[in-house]
């Protein structure tokens, strides 16, 4: 009875993680505009999974799988899919540069792109694995052996974004360049958003959404960047910067407002820990 338990809970939390998973696939969707790039990200999410049980289970030699170490899907989602998209927005950034050097072949792009993105990703990476490998000063087995896992799976879906997803990124970008006649064919040359480009990808995906030939003083044609790109690098932060005082002020009297309610609210629990819900018999 206690398995059949334990298995319902695990089998829950599966279907949970299946939702956010296809959530977040739905959102990759609408932000990559590439079919074969999402899938490619789903993939990379399910092999870090696996692939991190494999080293937890048969080189390290941790035969407890606890159903805390489970979780790791949810954060592993959340994690591949801000990989991907580092990796494709700074992609298509390469495309918008003045440098001809540069944006002369799929080749060179992806090769500032991967210098550019994979040092981002790494430091991020870094310190989210550091964090859950400090998990093992902690008294608990259990705790340790959720951070064991999830720094494995944090690193893991670090490679394969680096290797598997940078391989199919490129192969995406000279694809649609060698078949970009049947894209301007089917949709036309000055289409805001072919099929050919939003299922496998093409030229077109560094023009989308505007149309000027301006570039800024940074040497990057805004034209060729999303609306989202513009946004957090044009708009925003100039909105920011006049509003700075303001938010000077305003952030500490909230960060305080805060602090003081946790004082006030929080009390330490004095009946025994309760991990599972009145309805599960376990």
């Amino acid at each position: 009875m206690y398995q059949h338990e334990l298995w319902m809970i695990l089998a829950h939390d599966c279907i949970y993680s299946a939702g956010a998973i296809a959530f977040v696939a739905i959102f990759l969707i609408v932000q990559l505009r590439s079919f074969l790039m999402v899938a490619g990200a789903v993939l990379a999410i399910l092999l870090s999974f696996t692939t991190s049980f494999y080293v937890y289970y048969v080189l390290l030699g941790i035969e407890t799988m606890s159903i805390l170490n489970f979780l790791c899907l949810f954060f592993v989602t959340g994690i591949a899919a801000d990989d991907a998209l580092v990796l494709v927005s700074t992609f298509r950034i390469s495309g918008a540069l003045a440098d001809t050097r540069i944006t002369s072949s799929p080749e060179r792009r992806m090769a500032w792109t991967w210098k550019k993105a994979s040092s981002s990703m790494l430091v991020t990476t870094a310190t989210t694995c550091g964090s859950f490998f400090s998990l093992n000063v902690s008294t608990l087995p259990v705790v340790r052996r959720f951070g064991i896992f999830m720094g494995l799976s944090v690193g893991i879906n670090y490679l394969f974004v680096i290797t598997f997803l940078t391989g199919l990124l490129l192969l995406k970008a000279q694809v649609g360049n060698r078949f970009s006649w049947l894209s301007e064919a089917l949709c036309g040359k000055d289409g805001v958003l072919d099929c050919m480009s939003f299922c496998c990808g093409g030229p077109s995906d560094d023009r989308v959404m505007a149309r000027s030939s301006t570039p800024d003083l940074s040497g990057i044609d805004s034209s060729k960047l999303s609306c989202s790109t513009r946004l957090l690098g044009r708009t925003l932060p100039s909105f920011v910067w006049r509003v700075r005082h303001v938010l000077v002020l305003l952030v500490p009297l909230l960060a305080g407002v805060a602090v003081w309610r946790v004082m006030e609210d929080i009390r330490p629990q004095s009946t025994q820990p309760q991990i599972f819900t009145n309805n599960t018999n376990v």
